[in-house]
């Protein structure tokens, strides 16, 4: 629900919600929704812009979750080594672990500052675009902390994953960027029965 979307403090529910992608959250087979989302720097780009007839990589995160945090290295390194063919994106959603020193933004400019901050603090050297405040786009895809989509070139959603640190991640980046299409390995990576 949007009203429970931004919270103040963590809770412990919110970890049974990780646990799987929900039944109402976009699935394989189902096409990339078009959004305009805001990058860090300001700009304005949508998805399907974006993407530009490349498949996509998209990952959710934020800078108060410590599974993005750890994840960014890895997901540069496959930025270096497939970015040429694959597109990357991380979308900025809401505040993991919103506290004293980072709170949950209130306003699009303070999520697109944290979004900056993301990106300047982590050397983070692919677009970082910014959901709106009430993640419209994060739950489409389902309000997982640091998940990843995969979308081949037509838009079409070929992978999830619920965090981007999981193995099938990198191996199904490596597939799609060889014009392939990723193997089912992995239950927690999502597979559809394609």
């Amino acid at each position: 629900m949007v009203e429970d979307y931004r919270y103040d403090t963590f809770r412990a529910a919110l970890l049974l919600n990780d646990a799987r992608f929900s039944p109402d959250s976009l699935e394989p087979g189902q096409g990339l929704p078009d959004r305009t989302l805001v990058r860090a720097d300001g700009a304005e780009i949508s998805l399907r812009q974006l993407a530009g007839g490349q498949p996509v990589v998209l990952v959710t995160g934020s800078l108060t979750c410590p599974l993005t945090i750890s994840s960014l290295p890895l997901l540069g390194e496959m930025n270096r080594l497939y970015g040429d063919r694959v597109i990357f994106a991380f979308v900025y959603t809401r505040e993991a672990h919103p506290g004293e020193n980072v709170r949950q933004p209130v306003t699009l400019e303070e999520k697109v500052e944290h979004a900056r901050l993301l990106q300047e603090i982590h050397s983070v050297d692919w677009p970082v675009l910014v959901d709106d405040l009430d993640g419209t786009l994060h739950r489409a895809l389902d309000t997982k902390q640091n998940s990843v989509h995969i979308f081949q070139s037509d838009g079409t959603l070929i992978f999830r994953a619920l965090f981007a640190g999981d193995n099938a991640v990198e191996e199904a980046i490596e597939a799609v960027a060889g014009d392939g299409c990723p193997h089912r390995n992995s239950l927690s990576a999502g597979w559809p029965p394609l």
